[in-house]
C-alpha cells in the first residue's frame, strides 16, 4: 500500500469525511498543519451543502489542491470536476442508502486510479474491509463491497 493510500485510509478509520481523508493525506506534503485542514473540511461531512451522498465531490477538491486549480484554470479545472464526476459515479453505481464509509472508500479508491492515470503519481490499493458495519443500521452488509 502506498504512503498517501495508507494515510487516507488511518484517517478515514479514525472516522475523518472522504475530504479530510483524502487532503490530510497530503498536509505534510504542502506544509499544512493536519489540524488546520481536519477544522476547514469538517463541514463536508455531511456531503457538499449538507444534501449528502454528494462526498464524491469533495475528492474534486482534493483533485483541485494537488494540481493547483482555479476556477480560471483550464486543465487543472478539468480534472477537478472530471474526478469530481468519476468519484460520484462509483458511489452512484453503488447504489444505496448512504454510508459515509462505503462512500468514503469508493472515493479514495477513485482518487488513487484518477491521480496515476492523469499525473503519473502510483498509489497502492490494497482489499478493504469494514470494520464499522455493526455501527451502521442501515449497512448493506454482503452487497457492499467493503463488508
Amino acid at each position: 500500500m502506498g504512503i498517501k493510500e495508507k494515510a487516507a485510509r488511518n484517517f478515514a478509520e479514525k472516522g475523518y469525511n472522504c475530504c479530510q481523508a483524502v487532503i490530510c493525506a497530503y498536509c505534510e506534503e504542502y506544509g499544512v498543519a493536519d489540524d488546520d485542514i481536519f477544522k476547514a473540511t469538517e463541514g463536508f461531512g455531511a456531503g457538499m451543502g449538507g444534501l449528502l451522498n454528494t462526498c464524491g465531490a469533495v475528492t474534486g477538491m482534493y483533485m483541485s489542491i494537488i494540481t493547483k486549480s482555479t476556477p480560471l484554470g483550464k486543465e487543472a479545472w478539468g480534472l477537478s470536476n472530471q474526478m469530481t464526476s468519476r468519484a460520484l459515479d462509483a458511489i452512484g453505481k453503488n447504489g444505496g442508502p448512504r454510508c459515509c464509509k462505503r462512500d468514503s472508500y469508493l472515493a479514495i479508491i477513485e482518487a488513487a486510479k484518477f491521480t496515476e492515470e492523469h499525473l503519473g503519481i502510483h498509489m497502492e490499493i490494497d482489499e478493504i474491509h469494514c470494520s464499522r458495519s455493526h455501527l451502521n443500521n442501515q449497512c448493506i452488509q454482503e452487497k457492499c463491497p467493503f463488508h
